[in-house]
C-alpha cells in the first residue's frame, strides 16, 4: 500500500532546490528524495562505488535504485518547470493599486529583474502578498504534479 506524499513537504522542495542535484518521489512511500547529478552519472555508467565514503555508497544505491527503478519514482518539477518568472509577473499583474503594479512591471523588465523584483515588493511593502501568492501558486503546481502522476498526497 502506498503511502501519502505530504504536499508542505513537496511545496518546501519545489522551493530550495539546487542546481547540482535532483529530486525525486519515491511513488509507493511518498519519500522526497535528492541525488547529486554525479552519483545519477555514476548509476547509468555502471559504475562500482567501492572507493567511496559509506554516505557516497548510500547515495550511489539510491542512485542506482533510481535509475533502474525508474518507474517508482518521480522528478520534481523544476523552478524550470515552475516557471518563477511568470509566477513574479502574474503577482505584478494581480497588484490592485495600479501605480504599484505599474512600478512592479517596470521592475520585472530586463536583466536583473529578480533582484529589482525583490527590492520593489520591499519597497512597496508588499512582500507578505508575493511570499502567499508565491506558495499558494507552488501549492498549484505541487496538486497538478500529484495528479498527473497519480501520487497520492495528503493536505494538512
Amino acid at each position: 500500500m502506498s503511502q501519502a506524499l505530504k504536499l508542505s513537504d513537496l511545496i518546501d522542495e519545489m522551493d530550495m532546490q539546487s542546481d547540482d542535484s535532483n529530486g525525486f518521489v519515491n511513488k509507493k512511500t511518498g519519500e522526497i528524495v535528492y541525488i547529486m547529478r554525479e552519483f545519477l552519472s555514476m548509476a547509468e555508467d555502471g559504475e562500482k562505488g567501492d572507493h567511496l565514503p559509506s554516505w557516497e555508497q548510500k547515495q550511489l544505491k539510491l542512485a542506482e535504485d533510481i535509475v533502474f527503478s525508474f518507474e517508482k519514482y518521480q522528478t520534481i518539477p523544476s523552478k524550470y518547470d515552475m516557471n518563477e518568472y511568470d509566477i513574479m509577473e502574474d503577482f505584478c499583474l494581480a497588484v490592485k493599486n495600479e501605480r504599484h503594479q505599474q512600478q512592479l512591471l517596470t521592475a520585472i523588465r530586463g536583466k536583473g529583474a529578480f533582484r529589482r523584483f525583490k527590492d520593489k515588493i520591499i519597497a512597496l511593502d508588499l512582500e507578505d502578498d508575493w511570499y502567499d501568492y508565491h506558495h499558494n501558486r507552488l501549492k498549484e503546481i505541487a496538486i497538478d504534479f500529484c495528479h498527473r502522476h497519480e501520487i497520492k498526497y495528503e493536505d494538512k
